[in-house]
């Protein structure tokens, strides 16, 4: 545990730590905070609408980084106890310093299971989780989701579509040649990030024996494969601040 008078000191080396490998982590980022702060009013927005106004309820966020949504999601609900997980140490560290007393961190390794018991959680959200999982790996982490969440809870989950492709297309080399035809018959689409690797500090918990990349998924793909395990109550287009989309699902009672 980090003394008083050395905090500040070391929360500063964190985020610095941080930022130096991941735009979209970046602590000091005044354009992650104000994206995290918009994507937690609309998972806020959903959380109510569930569960009613601010509600006591347990919630993960689950791929949390340094915490840019689930700080001010905790804020916005004050009587919810939030749990943030991260393969990141250094983003769990940071969060264990800055984080409202609602919210606790913890770290997770790339595989699953998570170390929390079955059926802790009413509500569990991934923004820029699923969109970056092999087919393999995102089915086991959804099984682990529905171990740790109780009959009933509300799954917010954010994943790249059509919208997320076109933009890949002209941005992304390895995507430059998949046409609509192809995502509307493969319906998943994943490419590794070049670099990628086991044991590099820039991709912490990265193992040999997983992945990380680019998933494009088609919203009837989640109806079939993720509607074995959940209720898929909604594939909402650009559901979510920028352009992924978000999938909304209950656990079955």
């Amino acid at each position: 545990m980090v003394e008083n008078g050395s905090k500040a000191s070391r929360v500063r080396e964190l985020a610095a730590s941080i930022a130096s490998r991941s735009r979209i982590k970046n602590p000091n980022s005044d354009t992650v905070r104000i994206n995290g702060e918009r994507l937690a009013r609309v998972l806020a927005t959903e959380i109510e609408k569930a569960f009613g106004s601010n509600p006591k309820i347990a919630i993960l966020d689950f791929g949390a980084a340094a915490g840019r949504v689930s700080i001010p999601l905790a804020n916005l609900l004050p009587r919810s106890r939030v749990t943030a997980t991260d393969v990141d140490a250094e983003a769990v560290e940071f969060l264990q310093l800055t984080a409202p007393e609602n919210l606790k961190s913890e770290l997770n390794g790339f595989l699953p299971p998570l170390k929390l018991a079955a059926g802790t959680f009413d509500c569990v959200f991934a923004i820029s989780v699923w969109s970056h999982f092999a087919d393999t790996l995102s089915m086991k982490w959804l099984e682990e989701m529905k171990r740790i969440t109780r009959p009933g809870a509300l799954l917010l989950i954010s994943t790249q579509g059509n919208t997320c492709l076109q933009h890949l297309q002209k941005t992304k080399p390895a995507w430059a040649k998949v046409t609509g035809e192809q995502y509307l018959k493969d319906r998943y689409l994943y490419r590794d990030y070049p670099g990628a690797a086991a044991e590099d500090a820039n991709w912490p918990g990265i193992t040999k024996e997983s992945s990380w990349g680019i998933t494009v998924m088609h919203p009837d793909y989640i109806k079939e494969k993720w509607g074995a395990l959940f209720e898929t109550l909604e594939v909402r287009e650009r559901g979510t601040v920028g352009k992924q989309d978000l999938v909304i699902m209950r656990r079955p009672v």
